[in-house]
């Protein structure tokens, strides 16, 4: 059976995009009354594969398994001013690939920029790819939807 697109509304949102079997399944998009935007692969009605997530001060662009970062991707927090490469499992950072400044993360991870081999030069740079990557993204949904 193939997916459909349809719109579904939530309490506090609402979904369009691929549906197979009543659940979010292929392409699609979520957006809530709270500010959480996700844009990209839905399997079983979780968010899995690539995808982009944003909430407020917060860009995450990467891989998703099961509604969780899963795999490498790219975040962008800005009320903290930290970019970061990073690879996670089950929505945990479990290696610091890159990033703009030392911190500590809520699961105990820590890092520390004076410890990088990076240079400070390359502080910009992720930001860039980030909107790159969401323009492309949104392009290619935009593709597929229509």
């Amino acid at each position: 059976m193939s997916s459909t697109i349809h719109c579904i509304e939530y309490k506090n949102g609402c979904y369009i995009g691929g549906v197979e079997n009543n659940v979010e399944q292929g392409y699609g998009i979520y957006i809530d009354d709270k500010g959480y935007l996700y844009l990209g692969q839905w399997f079983n009605g979780k968010e899995s594969g690539e995808g982009i997530w944003i909430q407020s001060e917060y860009v995450y662009i990467g891989n998703f398994s099961g509604g969780e970062r899963d795999g490498q991707g790219l975040e962008y927090s800005r009320n903290i001013g930290l970019e970061l490469d990073a690879v996670y499992s089950n929505g945990k950072i479990t290696k610091v690939l890159w990033a703009s400044k030392s911190f500590k993360a809520d699961n105990g991870v820590s890092y520390d920029k004076d410890t990088n081999t990076f240079e400070d030069g390359n502080n910009g740079c992720l930001w860039i790819v980030l909107i790159v990557i969401l323009i492309s993204a949104i392009v290619e949904f935009f593709k597929w939807l229509f």
